[in-house]
């Protein structure tokens, strides 16, 4: 049977889960609109903006507008662009 402490530490746990939920909502849609205020204009949310191939889901949670080829070649020229103007 329980005892009325277990019953005040259940409900404590369950305020504990209520509020991270709560945190990690927000987080996450502040992490959502920061994304999309970064985004190109031609970003459709699913394809890469270079070759227009579907990205990863787990690419996209980051943040990500290219696949990784197309962030790899982008970056590439940016360093090539930056160390001919150096």
């Amino acid at each position: 049977m329980n005892r009325p402490d277990d019953f005040e530490r259940v409900a404590d746990n369950s305020d504990q889960a209520s509020r991270v939920e709560e945190i990690t909502t927000e987080e996450g849609i502040r992490k959502a609109l920061s994304r999309i205020e970064k985004a190109p204009s031609h970003f459709d949310g699913i394809n890469c903006i270079d070759c227009d191939e579907p990205i990863p889901e787990a690419r996209l949670k980051t943040g990500a507008f290219r696949d990784i080829e197309c962030q790899e070649k982008h970056e590439k020229q940016k360093r090539n662009h930056r160390s001919h103007y150096e």
